[in-house]
């Protein structure tokens, strides 16, 4: 076998490898947020993954690495659910009033089986362990009680920035 050959092997293993370390982490955040959605009872379709334009895309063209950590950020369409359900029926979406809380989230692969997720500015990570449920749940919660916590102090973020943040981060919550 030619050297050529040789380092045509390795670089085919290392693209495989790599490959599969993707679609594994993806499988995670489409399992991730398929959890949340049915743990917040979200809506069909009032959650989306975006870029870093904040542009709604697939989950793969989302994504993005940096400092060994995949980054996607997941948005959630809030509107009032009345007048969600009343317009469901013949536009099947949200109007006015209406936002859009985009989540910047981040995912670590630690082997198989665990994952580190985080929130931008959040200094907690979660460690999700696929074989535990209770471990989604924790993050769940946590991301529940972000959000409420952003809305019950909307009023004086608004008031002080403003307006209020496309992102939710740390600084935000902070009173």
């Amino acid at each position: 076998m030619s050297r050529f050959k040789e380092l045509c092997q390795t670089y085919n293993r290392a693209h495989s490898e790599m490959a599969d370390y993707l679609e594994s982490c993806v499988q995670v955040i489409q399992q991730l947020v398929r959890g949340l959605e049915t743990y917040l009872g979200i809506p069909e379709k009032r959650i989306q993954f975006r870029d870093e334009e904040g542009k709604d895309k697939s989950v793969h063209e989302a994504m993005y690495l940096e400092n060994g950590r995949w980054h996607f950020d997941t948005a959630i369409t809030m509107c009032p659910e009345d007048t969600y359900r009343q317009r469901r029926v013949e536009f099947r979406r949200c109007y006015y009033p209406r936002q859009i809380v985009v989540l910047p989230l981040a995912l670590q692969r630690l082997s198989a089986e665990h994952f580190v997720i985080t929130i931008a500015d959040y200094s907690t990570e979660f460690k999700i362990d696929l074989l535990d449920e209770n471990s989604f749940t924790i993050l769940y919660e946590a991301i529940f009680e972000i959000i409420q916590t952003y809305y019950q102090n909307i009023l004086h973020t608004i008031l002080e920035h403003g307006e209020s943040p496309l992102k939710l981060t740390y600084k935000d919550l902070e009173f």
